[in-house]
């Protein structure tokens, strides 16, 4: 039987960090879903509102061949995840989820995204 993979993040403002995020993830013999934080979540994570709706965010990522399928987690589902074998979380958002109340000490940390190179974006990410 495939094993699944789950990767837990924002994905807000998809950029090639996400990208490389996947991809270390993926492979061949295991299902790969991307678990797109809500913007409840967002919220309450960071105190500010994502750039994108998760709805959107979600619709971008599950268009990716690597990615089998996405779900939608926050504090309004109470963070519930769909059965997987192994789940990977974004360093930079480790402290953040564990002091929301959720149990990933069985998670694989996995290299946090990198800040945009392009100024505008830069700036527009940073302020947010």
């Amino acid at each position: 039987m495939a094993r699944s993979r789950l990767l837990l993040g924002s994905f807000d403002l998809f950029n090639i960090g996400h990208l490389t995020q996947l991809n270390a993830v993926a492979t061949d013999n295991a299902r790969l879903t991307a678990a797109v934080i809500s913007d409840a979540g967002i919220a309450e994570l960071s105190g500010s509102n994502p750039f994108l709706p998760a709805g959107e965010r979600s619709a971008v990522i599950s268009q990716l061949r690597i990615v089998d399928a996405t779900c939608i987690t926050g504090p309004e589902t109470r963070w519930s995840l769909p059965d997987h074998d192994e789940l990977y979380v974004d360093a930079g958002l480790w402290d953040l989820l564990t002091r929301a109340g959720l149990d990933i000490r069985h998670a694989f940390s996995i290299e946090p995204t990198r800040l945009p190179t392009n100024p505008a974006l830069l700036s527009a990410v940073t302020a947010a």
